[in-house]
């Protein structure tokens, strides 16, 4: 056999161990979809995805969406390395049916495979002979003598029947070895095939659960609402110099009196949109606010709240102002 069909035609413990590892790889890639599945949808609150909320139902049903494509996802990942581990058996009865056609094209081609016979189906006919050649032997050196056999004539027809058997073992032993070499490589093509053939639907499986898990994600993991700042937490402890910037008058309790609105309270020259004050606490946040005399401001008592005007730290402004200058 020359060195280019060794290279063509490997046999023996490399296609086995070729095989094997392949199968192995499988088998991983199911051991590791499985976690998948069990860390990601058998315990989602251990893996930290995140939980389904009741203030957001709105968020269900991709999250919900994502879990079924998540197992759909593993299920089709699984069964395709699944199909690698089981697709590995070979004989030669399979390598005549035709979903081995292409790989019984490739044995056929390669002479030194088939021990010298033209064809995977001229191997089986010729297996099958010898096996009926050997039984037929066996049966010939163990059957009952004649009863008028001589003693010359049994010493004949046992060797005779020892060396056929003899024959007829060796010559099956012979074929046997050609059919082995032909399986093995029969088996690798098949778990390779299979392979390939399943590597796509692993690939699309896996895709399929990521999209999942990242749906699962987005409905468990809503925005959080923004906590309420309270006035205490915007201003240094009170009292402090603030800025008033008053956006609706409307509803605004002035001290003074319930009737006087705080345009009038504070003077017709006083701009509401520009009031110095001193803010002398809060409550949630609602300020409680005195205003500073100036020449266009009166002093006066009254309280804010957000939708009626911002107040901001009047300190940042001074700073400001002393930089500009």
């Amino acid at each position: 056999m020359s060195e280019t069909e060794n290279k063509e035609s490997p046999t023996g413990p490399s296609l086995k161990s070729g095989a094997d590892r392949i199968r192995e790889a499988a088998k991983w890639l199911i051991v590791s979809f499985a976690a998948v599945g069990v860390t990601l949808f058998g315990g989602l609150q251990l893996a930290d995805v995140g939980q389904l909320s009741a203030d957001q139902p709105a968020r269900w049903v991709p999250a919900i969406l994502g879990i079924i494509l998540g197992l759909i996802g593993l299920a089709v990942a699984i069964h395709a390395a699944s199909s690698v581990v089981t697709e590995s058996y070979a004989s030669l009865g399979w390598l005549e049916t035709a979903d081995a056609a292409s790989i019984k094209r490739e044995i056929e081609t390669d002479a030194s495979l088939l021990g010298g016979f033209e064809n995977v189906a001229d191997l089986r006919s010729a297996i099958a002979t010898a096996q009926a050649r050997r039984k037929g032997a066996y049966e010939a050196r163990y059957a009952p003598p004649p009863a008028d056999e001589s003693d010359s004539n049994h010493e004949t027809r046992i060797a005779a029947a020892d060396a056929e058997l003899v024959s007829a073992s060796y010559w099956l032993q012979s074929l046997s070895q050609v059919e082995q070499r032909a399986l093995q490589v029969a088996s690798f093509r098949r778990t390779s095939v299979a392979y390939l053939n399943a590597r796509g639907k692993m690939f699309w499986g896996a895709a399929l659960t990521a999209l999942g898990i990242s749906l699962f994600a987005w409905g468990a993991n809503p925005p959080e609402k923004p906590e309420a700042v309270m006035a205490e937490q915007i201003l240094p402890p009170s009292p402090s110099n603030v800025r008033v910037i008053v956006t609706n008058q409307s509803g605004i309790k002035v001290q003074a009196s319930q009737d006087v609105t705080l345009s009038k309270a504070l003077g017709k020259d006083c701009a509401l949109s520009k009031i110095d004050a001193i803010a002398l606490g809060a409550t949630g946040d609602t300020y409680y606010l005195v205003s500073l005399k100036t020449d266009r401001c009166n002093p006066v008592y009254f309280t804010i709240d957000p939708s009626q005007g911002k107040v901001v730290p009047r300190e940042a402004e001074k700073d400001e102002s002393k930089s500009d200058q």
